[in-house]
């Protein structure tokens, strides 16, 4: 997994580890389950930005978050989307009414839960039914790939991290592309030689 953030391509609050994370896609999960590093950003961000959300759990074992007394719907205006990019130039969003859910309490009351949660169990990302329920999953178990078809943001700028290594890419194909042309007009310069050297030869015999 490349990144993930929350809000747009260009103005958002990431909550990437900054290493390499891996992902596993998980039908039996209704959560999305962050590693330690990222649910600890992911609790950074609701401090900042929704301190009405409380997180519970033995942390850090387990851990969830949700709004006491409040339904989703009322709120979930308040709340941006969540993007996941899997490279660097597309991004699968996630959005409120995906990862918040409204449960029943005893009394006539309900809560809003976010359904991205922290579990010791795994140390990659999980993308359970929260994330799958906006994309159509194609499992090509012949060729061991999974591969997501939906709403996706397209042609995303190239995080900074990659465009050093991209430009020195582009370079190291400009120099081979060169070098290659070179070694082919030498080639042809030198068969047009001989042929003519030879064509020579022949007339003064």
């Amino acid at each position: 997994m490349r990144n993930i953030y929350i809000g747009n391509s260009t103005n958002n609050f990431s909550i990437d580890s900054g290493k390499l994370t891996y992902a596993k896609v998980d039908t039996f999960s209704p959560y999305i389950q962050l590693p330690f590093e990222n649910f600890r950003k992911y609790k950074e961000y609701l401090n900042q930005t929704h301190p009405e959300m409380i997180c519970l759990g033995d942390y850090p074992i387990v851990s969830i978050c949700y709004i006491p007394d409040k339904k989703c719907e009322d709120i979930v205006k308040n709340f941006q989307n969540i993007t996941i990019r899997f490279n660097d130039t597309l991004g699968f969003h996630l959005p409120p009414k995906s990862y918040l859910k409204t449960e029943a309490q005893s009394g006539g009351k309900s809560n809003c839960y976010s359904m991205i949660i922290y579990s010791s169990v795994y140390d990659s990302i999980v993308l359970g039914d929260v994330f799958l329920e906006n994309y159509y999953t194609v499992y090509d178990f012949d060729n061991t790939t999974i591969s997501f078809n939906g709403w996706v943001e397209g042609n995303l700028v190239i995080e900074k991290s990659r465009k050093g290594k991209l430009g020195t890419i582009i370079i190291v194909i400009l120099v081979c592309v060169v070098l290659v042309g070179a070694a082919a007009g030498a080639v042809i310069i030198i068969k047009k030689r001989n042929h003519n050297l030879q064509m020579n030869l022949t007339k003064q015999h």
